[in-house]
Order: structure tokens, then C-alpha cells, then sequence
């Protein structure tokens, strides 16, 4: 699933039905990406989003422009 940085947070979690993500003071998904790294994301960089993973494609000056959310890969 494509998504815009300024997608709302909250309203992924409950599309996605996530699991033990912490929302903190953040209100969009680019926010909690931000958060997770502690820095400016880069393309390229990923964040776990509960049993997903988040993966920048594209930043915009200082924030994240889109992401790609995909199922994590189911452990062996």
C-alpha cells in the first residue's frame, strides 16, 4: 500500500488493524517515521509499523513525501 507522509496515523492503524503502535505525539504516518528514526528519513530508509513495514520512497525538503507499507515477511 502506497501512502502520502501526511497520511493520518490513525487511520492506518485501524485500516491495517496494527498492532502495538505507539501513535506518541505524532499525528500522520511521515511523523512516526520521523520519530522512529530519530532524524530526517532518507529514500530507502524503513521503520517497523507494528507487523508492517513503512519504507520511504520520496522526501519533500523536510518531510516525508511517500511511503510503502507492506506486510512483514512472516518469521521462519
Amino acid at each position: 500500500m502506497r501512502v502520502g507522509g501526511l497520511y493520518p496515523l490513525r487511520e492506518l492503524i485501524e485500516r491495517l488493524a496494527l498492532k502495538d503502535v505507539d501513535e506518541g505525539e505524532v499525528d500522520t504516518v511521515g511523523g512516526y517515521v520521523v520519530q522512529k528514526l530519530n532524524r530526517w528519513p532518507k529514500p530507502g530508509d524503513t521503520v517497523q509499523l507494528g507487523n508492517h513495514i513503512a519504507r520511504v520512497l520520496s522526501v519533500n525538503q523536510n518531510r516525508v513525501g511517500q511511503l510503502m507499507i507492506t506486510p512483514e515477511a512472516p518469521k521462519e
